[in-house]
Formats: C-alpha cells, sequence, structure tokens
C-alpha cells in the first residue's frame, strides 16, 4: 500500500486498458508538438539557449508518470518558473553561458528538494493560503512583466533590464531606431497565431507559426537586415551533469544563500499552479484522485531529475494540461509519448531550427502569457468583495516592484485583513482553519434534509477543508437537500464565494441541492455570476 501511495503508476498502469493506447498517443504527439515552441520560447525568456527548453521537457516529464497522481497535467518549462529565472540570472550578470547553465541547474536542484521535503512532511495543503485576490494579482503583473521583458526581440532593440516602466520608457525613447524587419517578423507571428486561434482552437499555431518564419526568413535573407535568429542548435540528447553538485569551483560567495529566496518562490509557484490546474482537469474526469502531498513530491522529483540532465525549473502548464485532456488523453502514457517524441526530434530535427527568429519566439510568449492578466476579477471584486480587490492590487503593485516579493505581499495583507476582522471574537485564530461542522437533521421535512451548522467564520485559508469534509459526508449519506448556516456576521471572500458557487453546482450534478439559511448576503453574491 505504501508503495502505491509513493509511486501511483503502480496502481494505475496494472489496470491498463488496451483500448486508451490510441488516445494517450494521439494526445502524446500533440502535447510534444506545443512543447516545441513553448519550451524553445520560455528557455529564452529564462535566458538560457532555446535547447535548454527541450532539455527540459524530457525527464521531468518522466518522473511526473512515476509520481504524480494526475493523469493529465503536463509537466514542463512554464513563462512563470522562466521569469522568475530570469529575474534572478540578473544577479549574476557577467558570467559565461556555462555558469548561467550550472546555476539554474542548482536552482531547480534546490526548488526539487524544497517540494520533496514539503511533501514528505505532508504540507500539502500549504496551497490553501493562495486566495484568489493573489493568484489574480500576481499572474496578471507577472504577464505584464513577461511580455515586456520580450519587446527587445519583438523590435530589435537592447532595451536592457528593469521594471515593466523603465522598460517602456526606454522602448519609446528608442523608437526610432526599431529593426522594422524584425518587428515584421514579431508582429506577424502574433497576427497569425490570433488569426488560426480564431478559425480552429486545435491547430497548433505555434508550431506554424515557427516554420512560417523559418521559411521567410531563410527565403528573404532576412537575417541579413538585422533579424536575429537562434543559429544553431545541438543536436542529441542531453548528458548526465552532476557539475552543479560541486558549485564552489564557480567562485560565488553564499550562491546557494542568494539563490534560496528564489528557489522558495519557485516551489510555492509551481505547486499553486500545478495543483490548481490538477484539481481543475480532475472535475471533469473524476475517474482517480488527487494527492496534494504526493504531487509535491512528484514536482519535486521531477525538477531534481531535470537538473541532473542540464533542465531548468519545471511546473504545471496550463495549455499543453488542457489540450492532453481535450485530445482524449486517459493517463500518463500520454507524457511517456511526448517525451519519445522530444528525444525523436533532439535526435534527427534541430538543423531545422537554425533560421528560427527570436521575435517569433517572443510573439509565442506574449500571446501565451496575455490571457493571464484578469481584468474581469479585479472588476467583480472592487464591486462586490472590496477587500479582496486591494489584496489584488497590492499584490499586483508588489510584483512588478519585486517579483519574488509579489506573493508574499498578498499573504501579508489578506492576514492582516482576516486578523482586523477576528481578533476581537476568536484569540486562537488559527482554530479557524478546521471549523467544527455539525449536523442535525430536519425532522419536520418530509424529503431527506439535513441542516449543516459551521461553527467558525468562513474564509479562504480553510474553504478546502469545509468542501472536503462535506463531500465526504455527502459520499457516506443518502441526504438530498443541504442547509448551510454560518455565522451571520461574517466577511464573505471571493475565494469562499466561489467555493460554494462550485460546491452547490457539484450537488446539482449529482442531483442535490445545497441552500443558505443564515446567510442570506453570502446566497445573493454566489448566485450573482
Amino acid at each position: 500500500m505504501f508503495l502505491k501511495r509513493f509511486f501511483p503508476i503502480l496502481d494505475w498502469l496494472p489496470k491498463y486498458k488496451a483500448s486508451y493506447i490510441k488516445n494517450d498517443i494521439s494526445a502524446g504527439l500533440i502535447i510534444g508538438i506545443m512543447f516545441i515552441p513553448q519550451g524553445m520560447a520560455y528557455a529564452l525568456l529564462a535566458g538560457l539557449n532555446p535547447i535548454h527548453g527541450l532539455y527540459a521537457a524530457i525527464f521531468p516529464q518522466l518522473a511526473y508518470v512515476l509520481f504524480g497522481t494526475s493523469r493529465h497535467l503536463s509537466v514542463g518549462p512554464v513563462a512563470l518558473d522562466a521569469l522568475i529565472i530570469a529575474a534572478t540570472l540578473k544577479q549574476f550578470d557577467g558570467l559565461p553561458e556555462s555558469d548561467m547553465v550550472l546555476l539554474v541547474a542548482i536552482l531547480a536542484f534546490m526548488e526539487g528538494m524544497l517540494l520533496f521535503v514539503l511533501g514528505l512532511f505532508r504540507m500539502g495543503n500549504l496551497v490553501n493560503f493562495l486566495s484568489v485576490p493573489i493568484i489574480s494579482g500576481f499572474t496578471s503583473a507577472a504577464a505584464l512583466i513577461i511580455s515586456a521583458s520580450q519587446l527587445k526581440h519583438l523590435m530589435g532593440l537592447d532595451l536592457g533590464a528593469g521594471r515593466v516602466d523603465e522598460i517602456l520608457w526606454r522602448a519609446v525613447e528608442l523608437l526610432p531606431n526599431i529593426n522594422m524587419a524584425t518587428l515584421l517578423v514579431g508582429v506577424g507571428g502574433i497576427a497569425i497565431i490570433v488569426t488560426l486561434k480564431r478559425v480552429n482552437k486545435k491547430i497548433p499555431t505555434p508550431l506554424v507559426v515557427i516554420f512560417v518564419s523559418i521559411l521567410v526568413v531563410w527565403i528573404g535573407n532576412l537575417n541579413q537586415f538585422g533579424v536575429k535568429i537562434v543559429g544553431g542548435i545541438p543536436d542529441g540528447l542531453p548528458h548526465l551533469d552532476t557539475s552543479h553538485f560541486h558549485y564552489t569551483q564557480m567562485g560565488i560567495d553564499n550562491i546557494l544563500g542568494t539563490l534560496l529566496p528564489s528557489a522558495f518562490v519557485l516551489a510555492f509557484i509551481s505547486f499553486m499552479q500545478s495543483f490548481s490546474i490538477s484539481k481543475v482537469v480532475q472535475a471533469e474526469h473524476k475517474t482517480y484522485t488527487l494527492d496534494a502531498n504526493q504531487e509535491l513530491r512528484a514536482l519535486g522529483a521531477a525538477n531534481m531529475l531535470g537538473s541532473l540532465f542540464q533542465g531548468f525549473s519545471v511546473g504545471g502548464s496550463m495549455s499543453r494540461t488542457v489540450v492532453n485532456s481535450d485530445s482524449g488523453g486517459k493517463t500518463n502514457i500520454s507524457n511517456v509519448v511526448s517525451a519519445i517524441f522530444i528525444i525523436i526530434v533532439l535526435i534527427f530535427l534541430t538543423p531545422l531550427f537554425y533560421y528560427l527568429p527570436k521575435a517569433v519566439l517572443a510573439s509565442i510568449i506574449i500571446t501565451a502569457v496575455v490571457k493571464l492578466i484578469n481584468v474581469q476579477d479585479a472588476i467583480d471584486m472592487w464591486k462586490h468583495h472590496r477587500k479582496d480587490f486591494f489584496v489584488l492590487l497590492f499584490t499586483f503593485i508588489v510584483t512588478i516592484i519585486d517579483l519574488k516579493m509579489g506573493i508574499l505581499g498578498g499573504l501579508v495583507l489578506a492576514l492582516l485583513f482576516y486578523l482586523v476582522e477576528n481578533i476581537p471574537n476568536n484569540l486562537f485564530i488559527w482554530q479557524g482553519l478546521k471549523p467544527s461542522l455539525r449536523v442535525a437533521e430536519i425532522k419536520e421535512s418530509t424529503v431527506a434534509a439535513i441542516r449543516v451548522h459551521i461553527d467558525q467564520d468562513v474564509y479562504f485559508a480553510n474553504i478546502a477543508y469545509i468542501r472536503s469534509s462535506i463531500k465526504e459526508f455527502q459520499r457516506n449519506n443518502d441526504y438530498t437537500h443541504y442547509y448551510i448556516n454560518t455565522p451571520e456576521d461574517q466577511y464573505l471572500d471571493s475565494s469562499t464565494a466561489r467555493m460554494w458557487r462550485d460546491l452547490r453546482e457539484d450537488f446539482e450534478r449529482e442531483g442535490c441541492s445545497l441552500n443558505f439559511e443564515s446567510v442570506p448576503f453570502a446566497l445573493k453574491s454566489i448566485t450573482r455570476s
């Protein structure tokens, strides 16, 4: 039993059906095709040679197949991780490329160790502290930072580094020096991606743009007009490299201490993003169960193994995971197929990417991350959850100023709001993480009804516990009507409102009803959208 919990593959692989193979191969090939442009683009975003994006797409996937509990999560390079890596590498400007590769390998290994240890200590509930406004504020700011960082490739200008406003100001100042050929290639890439997405979302638009742009640059000899290209990419598989265990040879004082803050941020972001995506997809299939602690260990193993083969930090990708699910993928065999496809590309097809323009990789990155800017969340919170709006705004501003401090800033403000609301009535505030749930049957009713009394405030840090407790009670009983009672004067944050809304929809799908007795304001908010 222990082995199956630690290696979930031992549970699902013996039950594998022959009918799954066609779906898994098809989904795996599609994910592998997506990995090529995304992996290369995110490596470029991190400040590395694009080939390292493909290296990071092989062994982390295979590690996740062994350890992961999601059947659809696609683990590999992601934009947010790449951005944090780029911000970290700025502290080491001037080092040769080989040392930069070594640094990101150390960073990935540190991140993996942190994740794995957190999993061993069963700290999976950490994800519950990341409320909707914190996530929305951070990802929106990160999307702006990522987009601004790609302007240099899109415009053919040296814009240097700095905050978003500094980069934009330099772009305006240097506008007369823009390389028009580069701009046309980059903007053309964006236009093709947007157009093809509207025509048919199943078209692998980034891959189409890559090969069209390669042909255009090669035929038009555009690299002679200032269009920067990827150039020679080494072929063959990544070799085992354990040199990051001998980091003292780099001569950088306190290198582990310098990288540790970034490793913590990467671990937190990677788990938060990956587990959130996994929950969304798992809710559609309901053929397996997610284990947050095992997911920590799986992501830890993926990062540690990837660091040994010239990779960098990885996490769960929203786009690839959704495509894996929509393409009919049944199990993690689709990830194995994807890894094999990338191995074939590395061995035989890397010369095809010589004329790939960096402006097109920038266009792929920008179109991928712009969807992370969630204006609607901000509008809804301003109208209905004013305190959450200020948490979102504060997280956004702190992230723009200092990427690695954004989430911490949001957490601090959210907890301050909670303390202000709850200290007068509840001295031991941490009891609020696990409020007691009492149930009482409604005897006078002619239907199978139950009343659930929640004795303490419901908020973003305890909603997962409340939801799982109610669902567990539902599974073990035959009641069809549930009536919720919570403290009447509590503040309803957006994460809690979303949880009640999702839970009620879940109940309705199963032929049950979820009603609110003592919180009419909550009902009004939940039914508004």
